[in-house]
Formats: structure tokens, sequence, C-alpha cells
């Protein structure tokens, strides 16, 4: 039996088909995940199983833990963490971090240091003058900075009114089972 170009170019299709549905398709059939959503708002947050969650629980009130996900039973609202578990109404302060807040605070302050780096070598080597005004703006630089990195990385959504916590199961088959 003699293979011919098109009978492999047929086989070489068929297997590349079925390796992309096999990657496609299997997280697809899975997704849990927990929502934290505001009361009439659109958009919500998503958290996956794998992914860390930084809460206070009604039992320690005045501790935030940061914790990662290993798994969601929805049927019981309950969210099941690496050293144990956190029924969902026991969730009252979710914390939740603004990338682009920290990224421009951390460069505003990096070009404080380079512009105080650069008006010093200046300053001594080609005799250029280091007054006031390259000290302000390189003060407020570094502030505005800070600022924005304090007032705007991170944002703490109480539970109750405004926020929720909902677990999602939008799989393909019912869940096996319950906690045991």
């Amino acid at each position: 039996m003699m293979i011919t170009r098109d009978k492999c170019l047929f086989t070489s299709q068929w297997l590349m088909v079925m390796v992309v549905m096999m990657f496609t398709l299997t997280p697809c059939r899975s997704q849990k995940f927990l929502q934290l959503e505001m009361i009439n708002h659109p958009e919500s947050k998503r958290f996956y199983i794998g992914e860390e969650i930084e809460i206070k629980i009604k039992q320690q009130p005045k501790d935030w833990t940061r914790r990662k996900i290993v798994n969601f039973f929805v049927e019981d609202r309950v969210i099941l963490f690496e050293d144990g578990y956190v029924p969902l109404d026991d969730i009252i302060y979710v914390r939740t971090y603004r990338p682009w807040a920290k990224v421009i605070g951390e460069k505003l302050i990096q070009g404080s240091v380079m512009w105080f780096a650069y008006g010093g070598v200046a300053a001594i080597f080609w005799g250029a003058g280091f007054g006031p005004g390259t000290v302000i703006l390189g003060l407020s630089a570094a502030g505005t900075g800070w600022l924005i990195k304090k007032l705007f990385y991170k944002r703490v959504h109480k539970m109750g009114n405004r926020y929720r916590l909902r677990l999602m199961d939008i799989s393909f088959f019912p869940a096996q089972g319950r906690i045991p």
C-alpha cells in the first residue's frame, strides 16, 4: 500500500484539528470562578482556581489574609483554600489592586531619583546650577508618585449593600459531588 501526498496531507490536517480541539475545548467545560460584583454595574472582577485573593473574614476582622484558591463548591457556597475552607458568607472584605497605579507611581519616583542624579552630575562636572527649581521638581515628582500609589493602588470592597460575592459554575456537565 502506497501513501500518497493527498492522504498524508489529509491526515496531518485531521491531526491538527484534533489537537486544537483538545486544547481549546478542555478548559471550556469546567469554568468555575468567584465573581466580585458591584450592584447595578455591568463589569465584575473574577477570581479563578489557582489565583490568590486577599480577604478579611468574620472570625478575624482585623487581619488581611492572602490565600490561594484551590476549588469552589458552588452548591454549598464554600471556597476551598490551601489552608482550609471559608463559607462565602463569612467574607466581609475583599482587597483588589490596580497595577496601573503602582507602575505610574514607581516610574514617577524613579524619574525623581534620576532627576536628582543627573542634576548632581551636571552640577559637579559641568558647573550647572543645582538650585531650588531642581529640588522642587524632583520632590514634587516623588511626592506625586508616592501619593498615586497610596491613594489608588489598593481598593477595598466591603460586602453588603454595594458589593457581593457570587460563585459561578458554567460547566457543560454538572458538578460531580459536594463537600464530604
